[in-house]
């Protein structure tokens, strides 16, 4: 029973830690949408994302998208740490290629290490995921920035 308490107590904590983090002026959520190239094989890429950042650290859910008939879908969470224009992180997707039993081998985790170069609202990234990809996007932050902000980055 004690340890049950204490389990609640620390848990307590932890939301009130989060929360009060999540107060400050220094937490954003950005919308973001890059679109570019696989090397290998040839396939063109969307990614639409959310991304919740904090003191230079960001949490971002995914979803990449090949438009192809064969290609797989890659959904997944992104973690990276900005320093003035320079973004570097890591993300872990499940690659999806289709939702048959039959063809439901194909499917399963791929892990993805990334650097993007930010300029006010658009940005440049390179990733590696099986193979090399290249992108360019648009991040905007949703709402207005605290007092004493910068609009950019």
């Amino acid at each position: 029973m004690i340890s049950r308490c204490l389990y609640m107590a620390m848990r307590a904590a932890v939301c009130t830690c989060i929360c009060l983090l999540s107060y400050k002026s220094s937490a954003q959520f950005y919308i973001q949408m890059r679109g570019g190239l696989q090397a290998n094989p040839k396939r063109v890429l969307i990614a639409p994302a959310v991304s919740y950042s904090i003191y230079g650290f960001s949490l971002t859910p995914e979803l990449v998208i090949f438009p192809s008939n064969d290609a797989p879908v890659h959904f997944g969470s992104r973690i990276s740490y900005t320093f003035r224009f320079l973004e570097v992180g890591y993300g872990r997707y499940y690659e999806t290629y289709s939702t048959d039993k039959y063809d439901s081998y194909k499917n399963g985790w791929v892990n993805m290490a990334f650097v993007a170069g930010h300029w006010k609202s658009f940005f440049a990234e390179y990733g590696y995921s099986k193979s090399s990809i290249f992108s360019i996007g648009i991040r905007e932050r949703l709402g207005r920035p605290g007092p004493g902000k910068n609009k950019y980055y």
